[in-house]
């Protein structure tokens, strides 16, 4: 996706001819619902991905020449706020994390829903005896890599 088009990913350069090298600059401006991956496509040069995790700006210079810059959709953890914003979205995320394969969202929206900034899950989950146990956690979209299974109950971080 072109950074034009990412309300995620702040982009821009400045192809210059020798004696002066180019420049670019990205920055994530999503840092706090996931990772940001760019992708700077170079003419003549191999491309340069950068995975963003914070909102610092990074930069670099050289003898290569700037095509264009995209937010990798792919590999991205989004690259619009609206990709966010979704029950989908909290369902997939929870879907993605193998923390949390023995444990079965409810059905319908109230397995997964969003609230503001928050996936708030409903789920059951397999304890250490591997009997099922109802459990529910908010938790926000940026830690959803700290989601797991502990003996029947969703947490973050450890058990």
């Amino acid at each position: 996706m072109s950074h034009r088009d990412s309300r995620c990913l702040e982009a821009s350069w400045d192809n210059n001819y020798w004696p002066h090298t180019t420049t670019y600059e990205v920055r994530s401006v999503c840092d706090r619902w996931g990772k940001v991956v760019a992708k700077i496509d170079l003419k003549s040069a191999a491309d340069h991905t950068l995975h963003l995790n914070n909102s610092d700006w990074r930069r670099a210079e050289g003898s290569f020449r700037v095509r264009w810059i995209y937010c990798c959709k792919d590999i991205s953890d989004l690259c619009n706020t609206s990709e966010m914003k979704t029950n989908e979205s909290c369902r997939d995320g929870f879907e993605d994390r193998d923390e949390v394969d023995d444990c079965t969202l409810d059905d319908g929206t109230s397995g997964a829903r969003i609230r503001g900034d928050h996936c708030v899950y409903n789920a059951s989950c397999l304890d250490d005896a591997s009997q099922p146990n109802q459990t529910s956690l908010s938790i926000h979209r940026a830690d959803l890599e700290f989601l797991k299974n502990c003996n029947g109950v969703l947490k973050r971080d450890s058990c």
